[in-house]
C-alpha cells in the first residue's frame, strides 16, 4: 500500500521537499529526498563532457550509452588505496581533467 501512496505523490502530488543542500533537488515524498541527501554534494564521477553522476555505476552507463564518452580523471596522484577511482573527481573549484580514451 506504501508503494502505491509514494507513486501517486511521485506523479500528482506537489514536491514539497526540498534539498537543502544543493537547494535544486525537489521531492513529493520525503524519503526520496533523505536518499538524495546520502550522496548529495559527495565527491562526483565525471565523463569526458562534463556530466557528474554521484555514482560510478550511473557514469558507466552513461559512457556505455553515447560514443565517444570516456571517464575523465584529475591529474593530481592517486594514493595506493585508491588507484581504481578513475573518473573520480574531487570537489574544487579548479580542477585540471585529462581524459582516457581507452578505458
Amino acid at each position: 500500500m506504501i508503494c502505491v501512496k509514494n507513486h501517486y505523490k511521485r506523479s500528482h502530488c506537489p514536491k514539497m521537499y526540498v534539498c537543502k543542500r544543493c537547494n535544486t533537488k525537489q521531492f513529493s515524498v520525503l524519503s526520496d529526498l533523505r536518499t538524495h541527501e546520502k550522496h548529495c554534494g559527495d565527491l562526483k564521477w565525471k565523463c569526458s563532457c562534463g556530466t557528474t553522476f554521484s555514482r560510478k555505476d550511473k557514469l558507466m552507463g552513461h559512457v556505455a550509452l553515447f560514443v565517444g564518452h570516456t571517464p575523465a580523471t584529475t591529474t593530481m596522484t592517486i594514493n595506493s588505496s585508491s588507484s581504481s577511482k578513475i573518473g573520480k573527481v574531487e570537489q574544487h573549484d579548479q580542477v585540471p581533467m585529462r581524459v582516457y580514451n581507452n578505458i
